[in-house]
């Protein structure tokens, strides 16, 4: 698989097809409205900052792992049709900052944390959750994946059983809500 080193200074303006390859970043990132990477494959954000665009995005990626993702900050309503994997390789640590909008698994999508890693996510309304839909905290050695959740909404689309990992509470702003009794 190939790798590409990327330092832009300008907000990247096409979609970029991994193919199995691997991004790293030696800047910020910042995404125009629409913009996503396509395909399985690896973005390193190296510690720099992942800026998604401000309108409505569909990350169709069957398996898109973030590697020492320190800040991802989501702009706009983003759906999530496939797979957001955040493993430990330098950081034991990643964070999501939904500024106040809506990540959308009910496509399918799911939040996958490595054995070993934890991922805080602020600020967020995450729609969909449900059956296969949501959290996939692994579980596999003795220091299990790990979610902290802080000013989220989870809505709820059916019933959803965690049975791996952790999920914490981080603060009293989470909010469980439901269309139907779930």
């Amino acid at each position: 698989s190939s790798t590409l080193n990327l330092g832009l200074r300008h907000k990247l303006n096409q979609d970029i097809t991994l193919n199995s390859g691997k991004i790293v970043l030696f800047d910020d990132l910042s995404l125009k409205d629409g913009i996503r990477f396509l395909g399985t494959g690896t973005v390193d954000l190296d510690r720099k900052s992942l800026k998604i665009g401000a309108s409505n995005t569909a990350w169709t990626n069957p398996v898109l792992t973030f590697n020492n993702a320190q800040d991802i900050q989501l702009n706009g309503r983003t759906a999530l049709t496939g797979t957001w994997s955040f493993q430990t390789t330098i950081d034991t640590e990643s964070i999501i900052n939904g500024n106040g909008n809506v990540l959308d698994l009910s496509g399918g999508g799911v939040i996958q944390v490595g054995s070993g890693h934890t991922l805080y996510i602020s600020d967020v309304h995450i729609k969909g959750v449900g059956g296969a839909n949501g959290f996939d905290l692994f579980d596999h050695a003795t220091t299990p994946g790990v979610v902290v959740l802080s000013k989220v909404t989870i809505e709820l689309a059916s019933n959803y059983v965690h049975d791996s990992g952790k999920i914490q509470i981080a603060g009293d702003l989470v909010t469980v809500i439901s269309g139907g009794a779930y």
